[in-house]
């Protein structure tokens, strides 16, 4: 009788904890809705003055990228159980969806951290574009 109650017990303390996992992903998402203003960038181990002030929106499960002379739409999925978090974008246009770009997140208040790499390429670590790694980082600040 006992075992069965401890069984019943460790079931339930692992659904509570998934179920706390989904609920932070889900509040990460609506922390990340509105528009979003690149603050500071790096590719490949090199300032990208280029992507300053270029905007980010998160709307629902899509997200935009407008840049000086285009823009670009995605779908995104967190994972806020990862360490770090995890974040994917999926392009929007047909011919571009198995390009998909593996990357890793960080929220603070009105502050995103962004980190990600090339489509096809395995999903950073850390918070860091070295030369070399071919990886991202962008700081963007929450638009007022």
């Amino acid at each position: 009788m006992r075992r069965k109650w401890l069984g019943v017990v460790i079931v339930g303390l692992l659904i509570a904890a998934d179920e706390a996992k989904k609920d932070d992903t889900l509040k990460d998402k609506e922390r990340l809705q509105g528009t979003w203003i690149i603050q500071s960038s790096q590719r490949d181990g090199q300032a990208d003055e280029v992507s300053k002030d270029d905007t980010v929106t998160f709307d629902g499960d899509s997200v935009t990228v407008r840049t000086k002379d285009r823009e670009q739409k995605a779908t995104f999925k967190l994972d806020a159980s990862k360490k770090p978090k995890t974040i994917d974008f999926t392009p929007s246009e047909e011919s571009e969806r198995d390009n998909v770009v593996l990357g890793i997140y960080s929220l603070d208040k009105d502050e995103l951290k962004v980190c990600f790499s090339g489509p096809g390429e395995k999903r950073p670590t850390e918070f860091s574009a070295k030369e070399g790694t071919g990886h991202q980082l962008h700081i963007l600040k929450r638009k007022k």
